[in-house]
């Protein structure tokens, strides 16, 4: 059975619309939302890696296996074992942090609002990165707020996105080019901290 949206809630709450033309009114904020997903998944990227590398090193020199070194678990308290440790615990935060990143990434891109506390985080977290993180972060704070955004992250919303399917929104030119240059950037990242580590 089709559902009927002819009444479906307009978010200024003043008119009713067609869910085609809900949809349509809405795209813009529909796109903005799933490329603050991307952005999330692109920040998430880096982090996992970095999370995962730092963790094995310290695993690693726990147990022995990078050669010439003794291993932590036979001399617990030797100084000389602090910074691997610290390597360890800061993977591990890195790991959780992009592992959260990319869960909420991955809910704005469903349209669910369980993705918002994470991109709140990540819009804080990039006002640190001046100027690029500010601009980035102070738009994804401002995407994800207000009324129009809580209404694109409503089931009632999702309901009329799977009703018109016809109905697809399209990334921008300036969006593909900034997306472009921060996967680079991810792996310069990546490059730069596993030659750091490998180095020490």
């Amino acid at each position: 059975m089709r559902a009927d949206f002819s009444s479906a809630p307009d978010p200024s709450g003043t008119t009713t619309e067609a869910p085609a033309d809900i949809r349509r009114r809405m795209l813009g904020r529909e796109s903005n939302l799933r490329a603050v997903g991307l952005l999330m998944m692109l920040a998430a990227v880096p982090s996992i890696g970095i999370g995962i590398f730092a963790l094995a090193f310290g695993i690693a020199e726990a147990v022995g296996i990078l050669p010439d070194k003794p291993t932590i678990l036979a001399a617990p308290s030797n100084p000389a074992y602090a910074d691997e440790i610290l390597v360890g615990v800061v993977g591990t935060a890195f790991l959780a942090w992009g592992g959260w990143l990319w869960h909420g990434a991955r809910a704005l891109r469903r349209l669910e609002a369980g993705g918002k506390p994470a991109a709140y985080a990540y819009g804080v977290a990039s006002l640190l990165g001046f100027p690029l993180g500010t601009l980035i972060g102070v738009a994804v704070l401002a995407l994800v707020s207000g009324r129009r955004s809580t209404y694109a992250l409503s089931p009632e919303y999702r309901a009329i996105v799977a009703a018109t399917p016809e109905i697809r929104a399209k990334l921008s030119i300036v969006t593909k080019v900034a997306i472009c240059a921060l996967v680079l950037a991810v792996g310069l990242v990546l490059m730069a901290v596993a030659m750091s580590l490998l180095q020490d």
